[in-house]
């Protein structure tokens, strides 16, 4: 029998999307969508939402630029989750 995945939170950052997935296996996991539009997904299982959606957001800090980052680490305004 297949495990249902559902999308449980979504946040966004300027040309970058986090969302995180959980399914019935329990466990959650964290997906990327990147400024050239490709969905990345890290292979993690999480044992939390939380946990899921901080993986994504520090996927997205090391990928910026340096002075982008440090832009970013001083306001981290991420929009509402579902």
């Amino acid at each position: 029998m297949n495990a249902q995945v559902r999308l449980i939170h979504v946040s966004t950052f300027p040309d970058w999307i986090v969302w995180v997935s959980y399914s019935d296996a329990d466990e959650y996991r964290c997906w990327v969508r990147t400024p050239e539009g490709a969905a990345l997904h890290d292979g993690e299982r999480y044992a939390s939402e939380e946990a899921a959606l901080e993986a994504g957001r520090i996927f997205i800090y090391f990928s910026l630029e340096p002075e982008i980052a440090g832009e970013w680490l001083g306001r981290q305004s991420w929009s509402g989750g579902l």
